[in-house]
């Protein structure tokens, strides 16, 4: 607008001025000056509509030359007006009002009786392209600056993102260094019990001392467990959480508030109806949240995808199990999630029902609407309970059984003396059990293994020096007949320590919560010539065998099978089902010595050292299919 007024001003004062010499222009009159002001005073509109304000400036000035008056009285405005039409349109748009200039231009000099067309002509062509050049420039110069300015925006978006990334990746790094921690104390903490309880009666001096260890290790996880909510509270402003329903002060949310839920559910507009069949019980925090979430996401894509549709929740306490059935009525436009969505809520659902043991499902219902299902195990944790995931009789004698009924003797190896020394008082302090040596690293317990050549070696994973997964291999490739038998003892029951050990001929597995009764009753057990399994990882070990069958994987024996006999394959069949070799015997009718030989002269065409490796290979190759129980 001031550029507008002031062009106004200009073109007002010049009016007043007389044409030079020669030329015979009037003195604008009431309709020249209302020309005039219009003309300029429609500038002010030129960036939002450039074309027409240029359309009706060259009209107006047409006129104005039509009846008589100066044309240079508005030529400035018109120029404008072209400049600004070529620095904001296409080029198509600019070369039209240049026409049009061009043309407005050539008439006022042929109104006035010009005595030199030429130059009229050559003015009319030059100017116009000069205003076009210097406006095509400007507008090339603006959409440089627009390009320039939106790349701006989105690298200060992708650093911001980038840097809410790596503080995201700095806290999970240290969140699960600080989870490596706490569980080293929750384990020392369970060895730790399990030992004062197990010579409370007999031996209050170590009960005393294991209780101490237990007070300082309790302490100092607590402290983790105070940096690790740190880390992991904290939002990405360095805000702490909301004060609302999950907020930090309130307590973690079960089944017991899904009336609660309910009732926001309602509140935004869907009608919930809750169903709760069985005894309800209490039940662990774990699995209690993970049912309430999974309720939670449910309703929340039914107010999101389906509403007004109505949703009912139905939850039922089985005597082993926890069923929780979401389904809505499908009056929405869509499903409640959505079959393919990109979304991580189905997503993030599975996953926590596969850290408890439980399987979820989703999808569209026959009737209509759309149902999630959970279910998750309800077992008790009792300590001592069973010991064995996969047991059974090796084929071959140990260092134990050959010496008849001595001692047990055990080399116990791990980094963390607290573990090992409350493992190894245990272990002495059992009936039938002797310690060897105790080993705080990988190398020392191939050179105490050699030395001392145990019955049984109770072997950790992560070490700094060598882990126990290359320890075990090393030692039993160096042993002589008869060879240790090694019972992994570790935190975590990753899958991938679980293949490595198997692989590396390990004859049991187990975590170092099991407490004192399992802990001892499976050294007792691979003594013996058994192998031995937690029951998670025998779970998983069962679940990812039946995973490769449904997946296509072949049920007919593999070619690793063809140099072995058809009793042979039947004794190792038998064996990977799970039975002793006295059931084996049994069960073909020979003898017990005949189960031994044959399965001895399977695992040796095999290459394998001990019966948990026979029973993956008898698996993996198709010799036992999961679930059919043959």
């Amino acid at each position: 607008m001031p550029l507008a007024v002031g062009f106004t001003v200009v073109a007002l004062l010049l009016a007043r001025e007389r044409p030079p010499e020669g030329w015979y222009w009037d003195r604008p009159d009431a309709l020249g000056y209302t020309l005039i002001c219009l003309i300029n005073l429609l500038l002010a509109a030129r960036r939002s509509a450039p074309v027409a304000v240029f359309t009706g400036a060259a009209a107006l000035w047409l006129w104005y030359i039509a009846v008589g008056f100066w044309p240079v009285v508005n030529s400035a405005a018109l120029m404008l007006a072209f400049y600004t039409v070529a620095s904001m349109r296409r080029t198509a748009h600019a070369a039209a009002c240049g026409a049009a200039f061009a043309a407005v231009w050539v008439t006022g000099a042929v109104l006035a009786g010009s005595n030199a067309p030429t130059t009229a002509v050559a003015q009319a062509l030059v100017v116009p392209f000069i205003l076009w050049k210097f406006g095509d420039n400007a507008r090339k110069l603006g959409a440089r600056n627009r390009t320039l300015s939106e790349l701006t925006d989105q690298l200060r978006r992708e650093r911001e993102e980038n840097a809410r990334r790596a503080v995201a990746e700095e806290r999970v790094r240290i969140a699960r260094e600080l989870h490596d921690v706490v569980a080293h104390h929750m384990s020392v903490i369970s060895v730790q019990a399990g030992l004062a309880h197990y010579v409370f009666t007999t031996d209050p001096g170590t009960a005393h001392g294991a209780l101490g260890s237990i007070s300082a290790a309790s302490g100092e996880a607590l402290e983790e467990l105070r940096r690790l909510l740190a880390v992991l509270r904290v939002g990405p402003e360095g805000v702490g959480e909301s004060t609302g329903e999950d907020g930090p002060y309130q307590p973690t949310p079960g089944l017991d508030r899904l009336e609660d839920m309910a009732e926001r559910v309602r509140a935004a507009g869907v009608e919930v109806e809750l169903r709760i069949e069985g005894e309800r019980r209490p039940l662990a925090q774990g699995p209690d949240l993970c049912a309430y979430r999974v309720v939670q996401e449910a309703l929340t894509n039914v107010i999101k995808h389906a509403r007004p549709a109505r949703a009912t929740v139905h939850v039922a306490f089985l005597p082993h199990q926890l069923s929780v059935r979401v389904t809505d009525d499908g009056r929405g436009n869509v499903p409640a999630i959505p079959v393919q969505s990109s979304g991580h809520g189905l997503i993030g659902m599975r996953e926590r029902a596969r850290i408890y043991g439980g399987t979820l499902a989703a999808g569209p219902r026959d009737e209509g609407g759309f149902e999630v299902r959970l279910t998750l195990p309800l077992q008790p944790a009792v300590r001592g309970r069973g010991t064995a995931g996969m047991t059974g009789k090796a084929g071959g004698t140990t260092a134990h059984e050959a010496g008849g009924t001595g001692d047990i003797r055990v080399l116990v190896v791990d980094d963390q003396i607290l573990i090992r020394a409350g493992v190894a008082a245990l272990l002495r302090a059992a009936p039938g059990m002797e310690v060897v040596a105790e080993a705080s690293g990988g190398e020392e317990a191939v050179a105490l293994a050699a030395e001392h050549r145990p019955d049984v070696i109770l072997m950790d994973i992560r070490m700094p020096d060598l882990s126990g997964i290359t320890a075990t291999e090393r030692i039993l490739h160096d042993a002589p007949s008869p060879a240790p038998r090694v019972l992994v003892l570790t935190t975590f029951d990753l899958d991938e320590y679980v293949y490595a050990a198997l692989r590396a001929g390990a004859a049991g597995f187990l975590l170092k919560d099991a407490g004192p009764q399992r802990l001892l009753a499976a050294v007792t057990a691979v003594a013996g010539g058994d192998t031995l399994f937690a029951p998670s990882v025998t779970r998983r070990l069962v679940e990812a065998f039946t995973r490769r069958t449904e997946a296509g994987v072949s049920a007919s024996p593999g070619t690793a099978l063809d140099a072995l006999t058809g009793r042979e394959l039947e004794v190792l069949r038998l064996t990977a089902r799970g039975l002793s070799n006295a059931e084996i015997a049994a069960e073909l009718v020979i003898s017990e010595a005949t189960v031994k030989t044959h399965l001895n002269r399977a695992m040796a065409k095999l290459g394998l050292c001990s019966r948990a490796q026979a029973v993956v290979v008898a698996y993996e190759n198709g010799l036992v299919v999961p679930g059919t129980g043959h």
